[in-house]
């Protein structure tokens, strides 16, 4: 059905209960006329339910979808079900003004390959439930939208969920593969959380090209079968929040990236930010990225936490990370590393204090960078138990570390070396510091006669000093040698800070 709006007219279809588009075929419609940049007069459609895609024959060779494209048109509907059991159900809003009380995508497992478009303009108001991939795969809500077959349509969208049910991409066990992305320049609102898999896997939020998000606050793994769920945001976008959030609820190998001057911002007052919550939480992410790639905590009390082990039973999580790269930048008034936690990364900025306890570690470098430096702007607090891991490297290059405040050591603190490619005779300078506490009481991997230097020329440094090969001196040979590698000693020993160039 084409619903044709000449300019100066007016067109309603309304549907007193079921509107159904593809109960158990393909290529059914009802949309507006005309497309995106030519006059048009209004149209109107409403029902109380419109459901795509019914059965799970529905949609397997075309999309069975409704659609208004111009300004001034409108849908209204209590639910909109875009694929029941069946597939490549769609909705498209270009410019138009969509009020909806529940929509879902996908209520099946067998359903998939749906989607939502909000693009040229146009605005979505969802009052109550949201969800993207009720039970199925591979369905996309896009915010902001370029279609390369109608030749005017291509820019930003607003999705307004308003009610208080949460924003849920992937919700039960066989929901996977589902993606929100927020593009060019769009707007995502939600009243409540923004969830990325309950229980689902490999479900995503992408916010790209100066989008804005807005919410109360996040999840990501909710569950603990709910793993791999991502939120990316690149390109100078942003997402305030005011409420806390937790990369990793119960759930595993979930991650929360801010790339390419993106910013994210949590202004409540005692909210924190949790990456890993439950003890069953582990190998979940934070990657901040780039210059001017920021997270920041403005609110009260609100503590950015890696590895929190809050809930559950039994052994506490492992490998929950905070990586911090190439000029990115975290703002926290405290940074509490727990046990099964680490931060690592390079030419990162970390403001604010930071307490590294039992099982917890600052570990500079990465897979990409062999060794790496940190900053810390405040005071690094090592005494309940954490571990500064470091490795030396050939070239006199070695993690290193700059606090700005105290680096407090003693207690059951710890350093660990890894140094496989150290060289001999030569001074590695692993940290600077404003003013510092104590010794690390544990040393491991120290090379056999090397020393570490807590004020290394007495300056505020620390240096691990790899000890000089014994040199035979029954010759005039042995002796030249000698005194060569002495040279190369007092050469060497000069300050040796690592800064990675890329």
């Amino acid at each position: 059905m084409i619903l044709d709006t000449q300019p100066g007219g007016n067109v309603t279809f309304a549907v007193t209960n079921t509107l159904t588009i593809g109960y158990d075929g393909s290529g059914s419609y009802v949309y507006t006329s005309p497309l995106p940049g030519t006059s048009a007069g209004s149209a109107a459609i409403t029902a109380a339910t419109i459901q795509t895609s019914v059965t799970a024959a529905a949609g397997a060779s075309d999309y069975n979808y409704i659609g208004t494209y111009n300004a001034g048109h409108s849908v209204t509907a209590t639910n909109l079900v875009l694929g029941v059991s069946g597939s490549q159900g769609g909705a498209d809003n270009y410019g138009g003004v969509w009020n909806v009380t529940n929509t879902s995508l996908a209520d099946q497992a067998s359903s998939g390959g749906n989607y939502l478009t909000i693009t040229d303009g146009g605005t979505f108001t969802n009052t109550g439930a949201f969800t993207v991939g009720v039970r199925g795969s591979n369905n996309t809500v896009y915010v902001g939208y370029v279609d390369a077959n109608i030749a005017t349509s291509g820019s930003n969208g607003t999705l307004n969920v308003t009610g208080a049910n949460d924003l849920v991409i992937g919700s039960g066990s066989t929901a996977q593969f589902n993606t929100v992305k927020v593009d060019l320049g769009s707007t995502l609102s939600a009243a409540k959380n923004i969830v990325v898999g309950v229980d689902g896997q490999s479900n995503n939020l992408i916010v790209d090209n100066g989008s804005t998000v807005t919410s109360n606050g996040a999840r990501l793994g909710v569950n603990a079968g709910a793993t791999d769920n991502q939120v990316s945001l690149y390109s100078a976008s942003t997402w305030t929040m005011d409420g806390a959030v937790r990369v990793g609820d119960k759930g595993t190998g979930n991650s929360f990236s801010i790339f390419m001057g993106s910013t994210v911002t949590l202004t409540g007052s005692d909210k924190n930010f949790y990456v890993g919550y439950d003890k069953s939480a582990s190998n979940n992410l934070l990657t901040i990225a780039g210059s001017g790639s920021k997270h920041a905590l403005t609110g009260s009390n609100a503590d950015l936490v890696i590895s929190g082990n809050v809930t559950g039973t039994g052994a506490n999580a492992t490998g929950n990370t905070l990586y911090v790269v190439q000029g990115g930048v975290v703002d926290a008034t405290r940074t509490p590393v727990g046990d099964g936690g680490s931060i690592t990364g390079y030419d990162g900025t970390i403001n604010g204090n930071t307490f590294v306890g039992a099982g917890g570690s600052i570990a500079p470098g990465s897979g990409v960078a062999p060794v790496g430096a940190l900053s810390f702007t405040g005071n690094v607090d090592f005494s309940n138990g954490g571990t500064f891991v470091v490795t030396l490297s050939s070239g006199t290059f070695a993690d290193f570390i700059d606090v700005g405040g105290l680096l407090a050591l003693g207690g059951t603190s710890a350093l660990s070396l890894n140094d496989a490619a150290a060289d001999p005779g030569t001074a590695y300078i692993i940290a600077h510091y404003g003013t510092l506490s104590g010794v690390f009481t544990s040393v491991f991997g120290l090379p056999a006669g090397a020393t570490v230097d807590y004020n290394y020329l007495g300056l505020n440094q620390i240096a691990v000093i790899t000890a000089v090969p014994e040199i035979a001196l029954a010759s005039a040979g042995g002796a030249f040698a000698l005194i060569a590698c002495s040279l190369a000693l007092l050469e060497r020993r000069g300050p040796k800070r690592r800064r990675h160039a890329g």
